[in-house]
């Protein structure tokens, strides 16, 4: 997946565009080569702390608020605004459905839909039920 697929309205410039991720996480520990890491601050720790680390395990790119202090130039930096939450589901070999994504869908709904209201955050469109 390219970095454009993950961060489509990210002001960055074509060449990061271009660049392939192979995984996401907001794990510094997690992070492997050519994945794209979130630094998100969280309640006990920012995740730019640790983006230094990140880029040492390999990470291609980073998402953050600013770029992280001593975040190697060769390191992709995309600015995000305020990010809260990072909702990544993975499926590994699923079994009712020839791609993960038919099976991780409606998981990543529930669990977005649960932690956007916990959030206060409120839909973009108004939410309608089909019968």
């Amino acid at each position: 997946m390219k970095l454009r697929d993950l961060v489509p309205e990210a002001p960055i410039d074509a060449s990061q565009r271009a660049i392939g991720i192979s995984g996401v996480t907001a794990d510094s520990r997690k992070v492997r080569p050519g994945f794209l890491f979130f630094a998100i601050a969280g309640a006990k720790a920012d995740g730019a702390h640790f983006a230094k680390q990140a880029a040492a395990a390999g990470a291609l790119a980073v998402a953050a608020e600013h770029r992280p202090e001593g975040l190697p130039e060769s390191v992709g930096f995309v600015p995000v605004k305020k990010p809260r939450l990072l909702i990544l589901v993975s499926v590994q070999e699923p079994r009712t459905a020839i791609f993960g994504g038919t099976v991780a869908a409606p998981a990543f709904a529930d669990i977005a839909k649960f932690d956007l209201q916990y959030l206060n955050i409120p839909p973009d469109q108004p939410v309608t039920k089909t019968p």
